[in-house]
């Protein structure tokens, strides 16, 4: 159960631009601000681009910035951009009935990311731009947390 690295650049190319909301960022600035290569940011900025979260736009002013609200904006959603996360879906083990112990081993595992999947989509990118102690102290309340806040 790993993320992978195109998943955790594109959340830190999505943190970086959440974090300079309105203020179009070149590929050259987020990559010295997320330490992600120049050469590999547009395999992550394109797809959030074509799924409406990332807006671009050229010319002299120009780069990619957020294009919704951060708190608006789920980790999960991020990921989904950039791979595919029926991997979160469930096992791919193929169980017979009446195998008792392999369907305790699938069922623990798909418990496993159904709470992965869940915590991600719980998680906005306005929550991750808190000051770390506070993350900690809140437990990084989920977006119906918020939302009641």
């Amino acid at each position: 159960m790993t993320v992978s690295n195109t998943a955790k650049y594109a959340l830190r190319a999505a943190v970086w631009l959440a974090s300079k909301h309105g203020e179009p960022q070149t590929t050259q600035q987020i990559s010295a601000g997320t330490n992600v290569s120049a050469k590999y940011l547009p395999k992550v900025l394109q797809p959030l681009a074509r799924a409406g979260y990332v807006a671009g736009q050229r010319g002299v002013h120009g780069g990619y910035a957020l294009a919704r609200e951060p708190a608006k904006v789920s980790v999960l959603e991020v990921i989904a951009c950039v791979e595919s996360v029926g991997r979160m879906d469930g096992c791919d083990c193929q169980i017979q009935t009446g195998e008792l112990p392999q369907q305790a081993v699938t069922h623990l595992l798909n418990d496993a990311l159904t709470t992965m999947r869940d915590r991600f989509a719980s998680v906005t990118l306005a929550m991750l731009l808190q000051p770390q102690e506070t993350r900690h102290d809140s437990g990084l309340r989920t977006q119906d947390e918020t939302s009641r806040v």
